[in-house]
């Protein structure tokens, strides 16, 4: 239960008239920031687990091994260093503080790419699905404009494939999704290993 809550429901793209006018509302970013929103966030949830999840475990054995198993009260020095008061004492375990502040701009810059390439993927990827699904509307349209409609055994054959076709491309957008997409964007799907 908790790893399919992890995992959740993605976001979808196409919307519906009754999704869209709560997007188009002004308070939308609010309603982000609400711990509900926060729950169900994608990002919260991947970031939580096992990211933030082995950190903080990590982090904590560290600081439970220094303040509880390394020494005795009376080995620790108090000593005052970039503007904090430390509690140091011979088998602490400590990264010097040099590495972060070196480090800090390359690590900014290559976050900084990584966002932005990955927006440029996001929007070429929201652009070219709206083109498929008006490329689809427009062949839809197409064939019920030229492909004739009369009477006759053989216009009757003319008409079945004309509704198959329109089937199919009515299908195409969901099929694609389904195909690109783990479970189609539908967490009421259990994913086996079969699947």
């Amino acid at each position: 239960a908790i790893w399919r809550w992890l995992r959740g429901r993605s976001i979808d793209v196409s919307y519906d008239f009754r999704r869209w006018h709560k997007h188009q509302r002004a308070t939308r970013h609010i309603e982000q920031w609400t711990p509900r929103s926060l729950a169900r966030a994608d990002a919260i949830r991947r970031l939580l687990f096992p990211d933030l999840f082995t950190i903080g475990t990590t982090s904590s054995l560290v600081v439970y091994y220094n303040m509880f198993l390394a020494c005795s009260p009376d080995d620790i020095v108090e000593k005052a260093s970039h503007g904090f008061n430390l509690a140091l004492h011979p088998g602490m375990l400590s990264l010097p503080m040099e590495c972060f502040s070196v480090t800090s701009v390359a690590l900014g810059l290559l976050v900084t790419f990584k966002t932005q390439t990955s927006y440029s993927r996001f929007n070429e990827a929201r652009s070219n699905w709206g083109l498929m699904i008006n490329e689809s509307r427009g062949l839809a349209s197409r064939i019920i404009a030229r492909v004739p409609a009369g009477s006759g055994s053989c216009d009757e054959r003319v008409m079945k494939s004309k509704l198959y076709a329109l089937k199919l491309l009515r299908t195409f957008p969901l099929t694609l999704k389904y195909h690109l997409t783990e479970d189609g964007c539908n967490p009421h799907i259990e994913i086996r290993a079969d699947t």
